[in-house]
Parts: C-alpha cells; structure tokens; sequence
C-alpha cells in the first residue's frame, strides 16, 4: 500500500509523504506482548483490504459500516484486542465492523497510519454495493477518525463520526493532564508525551493531521463522542465540541463520571459500558435517519 490518493479517492490530496522509523525500544515491545485480550463473546473474521489486515464482525443484517480505529496512542494495540468489543459493537448496533490494523509507531511514524487508513476507508466507502459508513474511534483511534473525517471531500461521504475518549491534541498542553492526574491511572502526561514523541518523531505536534482538533471540522456530518469526566482527555473533547459548535455541525457529548478512560472498550459487562453502546446505537439510528432524507 503507498497512499496514493486517486482521482477516484474520497479525500483530498496533501498528505505529508511516508517517512522511515526505527525499531521499539526493548521495553514497548514487551509491553505490545502483555496487553491482554478482553474476553468474551468473539464472533469475527479476517480480512485484508488495501494491503491492511482487519478484523471483521458483523450482524446477521446490518444496516450500517462502522470502521473502528483502535487506541493504544499510535504505538500498541491491535484489532486482536478488540474481537470482543467489535463482536458487541455490531450486535448492538446491528452493524458491519472493521477494525484495521495499521501500522505503530515508531517503527512506522506519522503519517503512516493516515495513508494506511486513507486506502482502507476510501475502498469501503467507494465500494458500489456499500452500507451507510461510520468512521469510529478510541483514544488515538479516535484522534485518527477525525483526521481522517477531516481531509475528506465535501460534502463527506459518510454518514456520521463516533469517538470514544479521543485524543486530539498531540501538543499536550490541555490543563486536564494536571485536573485528572490523580483520577486517571491510565494515561498520564508522561505516557502521552513518550507516546506523542514515538508517533511524530520531529514533525509538529500541531499540524492538523497528527492533532485534529486543529483540523478543517466545517461540513461534517454528526459526530458523537463518549467520554469520562475525569479522565485526562476530557479537554480534548470539550475543546472539539467547542469548535464543532462554531462551524455549526450537529454533535452530542456525553461525559460520564465515575468511569474510566475508553471504558465500554474495556469494562463492556459494567452497565456505563451497556448504557454506552445504546447512546451509540441511538446516535446511529439518527444519524441514519438523516442520511436517508
């Protein structure tokens, strides 16, 4: 896969080129190993579109496309994570999920998971046969949908935006990183900016592909987005409903307290979890509704 945007592509053109990496340091690679796999109920498969292998559940008739963009800061995680989460995703929602596995950093820094995810997406979103499309998102992932939402042609030719916790300002100056320090285990300001440093390795952080809250939002279609509200990313979220509010594009934000950092991901059998999934149900059910008019 090189990225080329084609005259047939669903996005726009100026994309930075693809930039050599190096090797994960000994530790990040024996951490990728220890993150375990959540269990449950896993009804999936795999494929590969673009050159980019995915993971695939998907409803006995859906009625939408969600490709899910994982988290895990642009340098851990991978679909395998997930088969519990997509398995539930489409259940619920009675949806078809893709949840690509795109390239980490540092082996494969910015923008490599962009020109990855620019195929994968422009290939289902231009397949003739295709369902209503969601670009979805946690953490980095949803830092990800959003870039990519971002750079699409207008009028975007998808049917709505979901974001879980999401990461969007790689600059890492938000006062949450000190607000939520202690109620935030998970994601600390030293773990963003290791991470942050992994991904962009010298280009700047406030370049609106790598931090999307900086990004072109005019003309996209409703974006949801979940988050806890005290977690260290809530400013990221209240900052994009700031901007989303300006530009005048539907929106709904729910910030649950008590919760932690992506938790329907994580903690699906908590019932914040359970009342998570049927906000992005309900959200789905409307944003189809409009898409149909």
């Amino acid at each position: 896969m090189n990225g080329v945007v084609t005259q047939a592509s669903v996005f726009c053109g100026g994309i930075p080129a693809l930039r050599a990496g190096h090797e994960a340091a000994e530790e990040l690679q024996e951490f990728r190993q220890t993150i375990p796999i959540p269990v449950g109920a896993t009804d999936f498969r795999p494929e590969t579109i673009s050159g980019v292998r995915c993971l695939v559940s998907t409803a006995l008739h859906p009625r939408c496309r969600i490709i899910h963009m994982h988290g895990g800061g642009y340098v851990c995680g991978s679909p395998t994570h997930y088969g519990e989460f997509a398995t539930r995703l489409a259940r619920v929602i009675g949806a078809e999920v893709w949840v690509p596995d795109y390239s980490l950093a540092p082996e494969n820094p910015f923008p490599a998971a962009i020109h990855e995810m620019m195929s994968v997406v422009n290939a289902l979103v231009s397949d003739p046969t295709c369902l209503p499309v969601f670009l979805s998102g946690d953490s980095a992932g949803g830092g990800l949908a959003l870039t990519l939402a971002s750079i699409m042609r207008r009028p975007v030719p998808i049917a709505g935006i979901l974001l879980l916790s999401p990461w969007l300002d790689l600059t890492i100056s938000s006062d949450g990183f000190s607000r939520c320090a202690t109620s935030d285990p998970m994601f600390s300001k030293e773990a963003a900016e290791n991470a942050a440093r992994c991904y962009l390795q010298g280009e700047d952080p406030a370049h609106p592909l790598a931090s999307p809250l900086f990004a072109d939002l005019s003309g996209l279609p409703a974006v949801t987005i979940l988050v806890a509200s005290q977690e260290v990313l809530a400013e990221d979220s209240l900052a994009l409903v700031a901007r989303l509010l300006a530009e005048g594009v539907h929106f709904q934000l729910v910030a649950a307290p008590e919760v932690s950092h992506i938790w329907p991901v994580l903690e699906p059998h908590l019932l914040p979890s359970v009342h998570a999934i049927q906000i992005l149900d309900h959200a789905v059910s409307m944003a189809l509704d409009r898409h149909e008019r």
